[in-house]
C-alpha cells in the first residue's frame, strides 16, 4: 500500500481560487503514484463558509470555470 499524499490549502475561503491548482496537483500525484491515496486539507477561520468549500470541491456547486478533482475522473482522493 502506498502512503497517502497530503496537500494543504491554508486560507481556503471558498476554495475557488486554489481549485485549479489542487486539481493539477492531484493529477500529477496520480500520474506519479497511481495507487497512492491523496488527501486534500483545507484550513481557514472557524467562521469560514465551509459549506461552500465542500459544495464547490464536490461539484455540487457548479462552476464552469473551476473544474473539481472530485468529479470521479481521479480516484482515491479525499477531502
Amino acid at each position: 500500500n502506498a502512503a497517502p499524499f497530503a496537500i494543504a490549502d491554508f486560507g481556503t475561503a471558498d476554495a475557488g481560487t486554489s481549485l485549479p491548482l489542487m486539481r493539477a496537483i492531484v493529477a500529477s500525484v496520480r500520474e506519479a503514484e497511481p495507487e497512492a491515496p491523496v488527501v486534500v486539507h483545507y484550513e481557514d477561520q472557524a467562521l469560514n463558509d465551509w459549506q461552500s468549500v465542500f459544495q464547490l470541491t464536490s461539484g455540487a456547486l457548479p462552476s464552469p470555470s473551476v473544474p473539481t478533482y472530485m468529479d470521479g475522473s481521479i480516484g482515491n482522493v479525499y477531502v
